[in-house]
């Protein structure tokens, strides 16, 4: 109950003294969600998660972002006017040998939606070399940003996307523009996906983790920005 709990940290706030900063943190979260308007029971569940994995993310991806959509109204235009054998219409394409299933998922609550993601593949949500996805694996901004970045590029088909801060000076005294996640910090921040962790400073903070909150506003925003791309 999102408005009545609002209204309960106001109260907090007003009254002031030993809890006004508990309450302004938390009163922050509530208005995260209310604004992102989870719209799954676990973009719900995940809003009050404060570090997510690479698990939660992916479940986002198909849960929220509905990003197998995506990619399937990207084929279908790409594909427009072309008419398959009737013996492949009814064709599934099963994993290739790089993107076969992961060995550390089996059982796991979000098997179903890693395969999906492993399946579309996205840069930052693939398997190690050894077949591993490590599911739990809390994420950092960095490596959000970077999966964002995969999004952006796959879904709208512009690889300049990957490249278009190269060679300049870095705005973030915290992020070397040699650094491998640079670009994608720059593209993020550009297109109002995340905000700069430290405005004072401008810093960026590629170490921070991802609460699930931040992440529901950036998937709502994401959604939005790619809503052309499906049918």
């Amino acid at each position: 109950n999102y408005s009545a709990s609002a209204s309960n940290y106001n109260q907090v706030l007003n009254i002031g003294r030993k809890y006004a900063k508990q309450a302004n943190q938390e009163l922050e979260i509530v208005q995260k969600i209310q604004r992102a308007q989870p719209g799954s029971p676990f973009g719900k569940t995940v809003a009050w998660v404060p570090e997510i994995s690479k698990a939660d993310v992916s479940a986002l991806f198909i849960a929220e972002l509905r990003l197998e959509r995506m990619f399937e109204a990207r084929n279908q235009e790409e594909n427009k006017g072309f008419e398959a054998p009737k013996q492949q219409q009814n064709f599934k394409p099963q994993l290739s040998k790089g993107q076969m299933a992961a060995m550390d998922i089996e059982g796991h609550p979000m098997q179903n939606v890693i395969e999906d993601i492993l399946k579309i593949g996205i840069k930052g949500l693939e398997n190690d070399p050894t077949g591993r996805f490590y599911p739990n694996h809390q994420i950092t901004r960095a490596e959000f940003a970077l999966m964002l970045q995969d999004v952006l590029v796959q879904v709208t088909r512009d690889q300049s996307i990957e490249t278009r801060y190269i060679g300049e000076s870095s705005p973030f005294p915290d992020v070397r523009p040699d650094l491998y996640y640079y670009n994608a910090a720059r593209v993020v921040v550009s297109r109002n996906l995340m905000p700069v962790a430290d405005k004072a400073r401008g810093k960026f903070k590629p170490k921070d983790p991802v609460r699930g909150a931040d992440a529901l506003l950036v998937i709502r925003d994401l959604k939005d920005m790619l809503s052309r791309y499906v049918r």
